[in-house]
């Protein structure tokens, strides 16, 4: 994959820290700490210039996009998915956003959904999303995606140019 650039979905605040819905924040977070990624790294929700909810990404997205002159097929955009068990993560190209509001923003603001994901899954049982997507990982989740985490970098590193 030729990747320019590589979008980590989150909430801004203290509040929204080390949510499960922030893992994609988290990871590209810790992704900005590693020599030998290339393309540029943007965390959402601590955008300098003003921190993006998750569910506005995709405005914000697409001005920045256009400043660095990245098409939609070079930018990878990691996120939570509640649809996938916790400890596990997915690749994807051109899927629609099952719901997911950021993806759904991109889509939007894009007009297109032919950029590159990777899903980090979230789910620790069942219930609706909304029931847990927004407290804090707990410990034991966090030791679960602690390695994740790794295996997901060590993919990156091996399969973007």
């Amino acid at each position: 994959m030729e990747i320019k650039a590589i979008f980590g979905l989150g909430n801004p605040g203290e509040r929204y820290e080390n949510t499960y819905h922030n893992v994609g924040s988290i990871l590209v977070k810790r992704l900005e700490n590693r020599d030998k990624f290339p393309p540029r790294i943007f965390v959402m929700s601590e955008n300098k210039s003003m921190p993006v909810f998750m569910n506005e990404s995709g405005i914000a997205m697409r001005r920045i996009m256009k400043k660095i002159n990245a098409k939609p097929k070079n930018v990878l955009v990691v996120h939570d998915d509640s649809d996938i068990a916790l400890g596990k993560f997915k690749y994807a190209y051109g899927s629609r956003s099952a719901g997911h509001k950021g993806v759904e923003s991109i889509i939007n603001a894009l007009g297109t959904n032919n950029f590159h994901r990777l899903k980090i899954g979230i789910r620790t049982k069942p219930g609706k999303a909304l029931d847990f997507v927004l407290k804090k990982i707990s410990k034991k989740d966090s030791a679960i995606l602690s390695p994740v985490f790794r295996d997901i970098a060590a993919y990156l590193e091996k399969n973007i140019s």
